[in-house]
C-alpha cells in the first residue's frame, strides 16, 4: 500500500468517526407497561422475513392496549451487522414504536427459539412458564396471540404477581430431518448421485435465578447434540458414500451475580457492529460458528468490560453439500485453477477437487473490549482489541493444497472503536478499525484498516439514514474451507451477491414515509468501489457497483398487507480495463396477504431478477425468480405451492416446482413436509422464512419446542 493510499484511508476512516456528531434518534420506550411485568411477550424478526412485516403491526397493537395492564413486549431482531442499520426505519415504517432489542450474541435467541425460524413469538408469564409459542405467521394468527395474552393477564390478575424474586427455567428444542435427494444440480464436482439423510438436534438448557440483596444470582447450562447418517450414492475417491457422526457439538455453563458474569464453553460472540468479529447463530441448519473457551464480562449502567478466549467451533454438518465437515470426515474443496472471477458460475474456469478437513482446534481468537456509557442513555463508547489466527486446512489434508490461490495461515493483529450517539430526533453511530494481516512467507504483511458510519433521523413521519463502510484488507476468517470471523456491513440488501467487500468503500442513502397510519414509501440509493483480486478500492483498477431500489408498503387495511418494490443493479469495469458493465440486473418484488374469514388466509409471493454477465467471449442474460402461494386452513395446516425458475445454468432444470405442507402444533412445534425441486437460498412459505440448499427430492423436516 502506497504512502499516498495510506494517507486516503486514514483520512475516510478519521471522516467515519467524525459522523457521530450528527444528532441521532430517540424513540418510545414500552414505559407503559408494569415493572415488574405480569407477562413478557418475546417477538423474533428480521428485515428481510416477509411474514414478520405483517405480524408486527398486530403485536404493536398489543403492547398499547395490554402494556398498561402488565404485558412487556420484546422485540427482538436477528438481523445480520449488514442489515441492523434498517431496523429502526423497518419498524417506524410499520407504525411500531416499541424499542428493539438486537440479539448480536443470539443469547435469546439460543434461550427462546434454540430450533430457529422466523418469525417466531413467545408468552410468559410471571413464574418464567411458556404459556404460549407459535413459529411462522399468517394471518389470523394474532387472534390466538390476542386470546393467549388476555388469558395470562386474567390468570396473573386472579392469583396475584410473584414477588419471590426466584425464577427456574428449562428449555429445549429437537429438530428431526429425513432427506433424499435425487439431485443438488452440481454438474462441476460430479457428486449428484441419490442421497439419503437422516439429521437429528437435541438442545437444551435451563437457568435458576433468584433475587439477592447484591443483585440478581443466575445459573445456567445448555447442550447441544447433533447427529448425521447419510448414504451418498454420489461420492467419489475421497469422498465417503456411507458417514455418520455423533457429537457435543455445544455445551456451554455460565454463572452470573449482580454486574458480572463468566461464562466456559460455546458461545456466540460479537465485538461492536460485527466489523472486526461476529460469531452469530443464523440458521439451525445454516452458518452455525460459536467461539469455544471463556468468557468474563462485566456490565454496569456506565461501565462494562470483557475479556475472552478460545476456539473456533464451527458446525459440522454443511446444510448445501448435506454432508459431514470435521476432522474424521474427509470434505471435496473446490480450488480454481485458472480464469476470471468475472466469469459467470465457473464459465472459462477449470477446477480440481481435493479432500479437506475442518479442524476445529487450528483457529483461535483472543480479545477484550471496554465500554463507557449507554446507547440507552444517548451515548456510548466501546473500545477493543482482539488476534486471531486460521489455518485453511489441517497438516493431513493434501498439504500441497496449501500453495494454491495463496491459501496461507492468516493471523491478524487488531484494535478498535465504536462510538454511538444520541441527540433528539437523530441516531449515529461510527465504528473504525486498524492492524495487521500476516500471513506465510509467500504472503507477508499487509496493513489492515476499515471504516464504518450510520446515521437516521426522524421527523415527521420521514425517516431517512446514511451509511458510508471504507474496507482495506479486512477479510477476517478460514480461507479453506471459506468461514469467516467478521460481518462487516455490505450497504447491499439481503438478496445481493457482494463482490470484494474485504476491499471497498462506498455510501448508501435511504429514505422512508409513512402516511395514513397504514401506509409508508421507501427509496435506497447506494454506489461503491470495490477490488474482488485485492485491489484498492480507491485505485484506477477498482470496480464500481451502484443499485438502486424503491417500494411501497400498505398494512392493515380491512385485514389486507401488500408490498411492491423494484430496482436496477449495475457492476462496471474501470476504464483502464475496456470498462462497460460485468453484471446488470433488475429486480421485482410482489407480496399480499388476506384473512378471508376466521379459518382461511391467503398469501401470496413473487420474486423476480433479470441479469446480463460479461463472459469473456459474450454476455450471458437470463431470468429466475420463485412464486408462492400459501393457504391457511384451521390456523394449523398450510399449504404451499412453490414454482421456481432459472435459466442461468444451462446444465440445470429451468423450472422448479414443488409443494410444501406444514402441520402446527403445539408450544410452536411444527412438522413440515417437502417434495419437489429448490434452486436455494432464503424461501418465505408456510408463514416461515429460512435458508435451504438447492434440491430436488423429498425433505421431512420436525420440530419440537418445550
Amino acid at each position: 500500500m502506497t504512502k499516498k493510499s495510506l494517507a486516503v484511508w486514514r483520512s475516510l476512516l478519521a471522516a467515519c468517526l467524525l459522523t457521530v456528531g450528527t444528532p441521532l434518534a430517540a424513540k418510545s420506550t414500552n414505559a407503559t407497561a408494569a415493572d415488574p411485568p405480569v407477562a413478557e411477550l418475546l417477538a423474533f424478526f428480521a428485515t428481510w422475513c416477509q411474514p414478520c412485516k405483517v405480524e408486527l403491526p398486530h403485536i404493536e397493537r398489543l403492547r398499547k392496549t395490554f402494556g398498561p395492564l402488565g404485558l412487556r413486549v420484546t422485540l427482538v431482531s436477528e438481523d445480520s451487522m449488514s442489515s441492523v442499520a434498517e431496523v429502526s426505519s423497518f419498524l417506524q415504517g410499520l407504525g411500531v414504536d416499541a424499542v428493539p432489542r438486537i440479539d448480536s450474541d443470539s443469547e435469546l435467541l439460543l434461550r427462546h427459539n434454540p430450533a430457529g425460524g422466523l418469525p417466531f413469538v413467545k408468552l410468559i408469564d410471571n413464574h418464567g412458564n411458556t404459556v404460549y409459542a407459535h413459529a411462522g405467521f399468517e394471518p389470523g394468527d394474532e387472534v390466538a396471540l390476542g386470546d393467549a395474552v388476555r388469558d395470562v393477564l386474567a390468570a396473573a390478575s386472579r392469583n396475584g404477581a410473584d414477588v419471590s424474586g426466584q425464577e427456574e427455567s428449562v428449555w429445549g428444542a429437537s429438530r428431526l430431518l429425513f432427506a433424499r435427494r435425487q439431485s443438488r444440480f452440481d454438474s462441476v464436482s460430479g457428486r449428484d448421485g441419490l442421497l439419503t439423510l437422516g439429521a437429528a438436534r437435541l438442545e437444551a438448557g435451563m437457568r435458576v435465578s433468584r433475587r439477592k440483596r447484591g443483585g440478581q444470582l443466575e445459573v445456567g447450562a445448555s447442550v447441544r447434540l447433533d447427529g448425521v447418517a447419510l448414504a451418498d450414492l454420489g461420492a467419489q475417491a475421497g469422498f465417503p458414500a456411507r458417514d455418520n457422526d455423533l457429537r457435543l457439538e455445544r455445551a456451554a455453563a455460565w454463572l452470573s451475580y449482580g454486574h458480572t458474569k463468566i461464562l466456559v464453553g460455546d458461545s456466540h460472540l460479537t465485538v461492536g457492529r460485527g466489523l472486526s468479529l461476529s460469531l452469530r447463530r443464523v440458521d439451525v441448519l445454516g452458518v452455525d460458528t460459536a467461539l469455544r473457551g471463556a468468557r468474563v464480562e462485566y456490565g454496569g449502567r456506565s461501565f462494562s468490560a470483557r475479556l475472552f478466549s478460545g476456539v473456533v467451533n464451527h458446525q459440522n454438518l454443511d446444510p448445501v453439500l448435506l454432508s459431514i465437515s470435521s476432522i474424521e470426515h474427509p470434505r471435496g474443496v473446490r480450488l480454481d485453477v485458472e480464469g476470471d472471477d468475472d466469469v459467470d458460475g465457473g464459465a472459462g474456469r477449470s477446477f480440481s477437487w481435493v479432500p479437506s478437513y475442518m479442524d476445529d482446534s487450528s483457529d483461535w481468537i483472543h480479545g477484550g473490549s471496554l465500554g463507557f456509557g449507554s446507547a440507552s442513555d444517548g451515548h456510548g463508547l466501546e473500545l477493543y482489541a482482539l488476534a486471531a489466527h486460521a489455518v485453511p486446512l489441517s497438516s493431513g489434508a493434501a498439504p500441497q493444497v496449501k500453495s494454491l490461490d495463496n491459501r496461507s495461515t492468516r493471523r491478524w493483529q487488531l484494535a478498535g472503536l465504536l462510538v454511538e450517539r444520541d441527540l433528539g430526533g437523530c441516531a449515529a453511530v461510527a465504528e473504525g478499525a486498524i492492524g495487521r494481516r500476516l500471513g506465510d512467507s509467500a504472503s507477508g504483511e499487509e496493513p489492515a484498516v476499515a471504516g464504518y458510519g450510520q446515521a437516521a433521523c426522524s421527523h415527521g413521519g420521514v425517516d431517512n439514514t446514511i451509511e458510508v463502510k471504507a474496507y482495506r484488507h479486512w477479510r477476517i476468517g478460514r480461507d479453506e474451507p471459506q468461514i469467516a470471523f467478521n460481518d462487516p456491513p455490505t450497504l447491499e440488501r439481503f438478496d445481493q451477491d457482494v463482490a470484494g467487500n474485504e476491499d471497498a468503500a462506498g455510501i448508501r442513502l435511504r429514505s422512508q414515509w409513512r402516511f395514513m397510519e397504514a401506509a409508508s414509501i421507501y427509496g435506497s440509493a447506494m454506489a461503491y468501489r470495490y477490488g474482488d483480486r485485492g485491489e484498492d478500492p480507491f485505485g484506477a483498477s477498482a470496480k464500481l457497483a451502484l443499485h438502486g431500489y424503491a417500494g411501497a408498503q400498505f398494512s392493515g387495511w380491512g385485514g389486507a398487507d401488500a408490498e411492491i418494490s423494484a430496482g436496477y443493479r449495475t457492476n462496471r469495469r474501470p476504464e483502464g480495463e475496456g470498462g462497460g458493465a460485468v453484471l446488470s440486473l433488475w429486480h421485482l418484488d410482489l407480496s399480499a396477504s388476506a384473512a378471508l374469514g376466521s379459518d382461511l388466509a391467503v398469501t401470496a409471493k413473487l420474486n423476480h431478477v433479470s441479469e446480463d454477465k460479461a463472459l469473456v467471449t459474450q454476455t450471458l442474460g437470463f431470468h429466475r425468480g420463485l412464486g408462492v402461494m400459501s393457504v391457511s386452513l384451521w390456523r394449523r395446516v398450510v399449504l404451499s405451492g412453490l414454482l421456481g425458475y432459472t435459466t442461468e445454468r444451462p446444465v440445470a432444470p429451468t423450472w422448479y416446482p414443488a409443494f410444501e405442507a406444514s402441520l402446527k402444533l403445539l408450544n410452536g412445534s411444527e412438522v413440515t413436509g417437502f417434495v419437489g425441486r429448490l434452486a436455494g437460498g432464503r424461501v418465505c412459505a408456510g408463514g416461515t422464512c429460512r435458508e435451504l440448499p438447492p434440491f430436488e427430492g423429498i425433505r421431512v423436516d420436525a420440530v419440537f419446542r418445550y
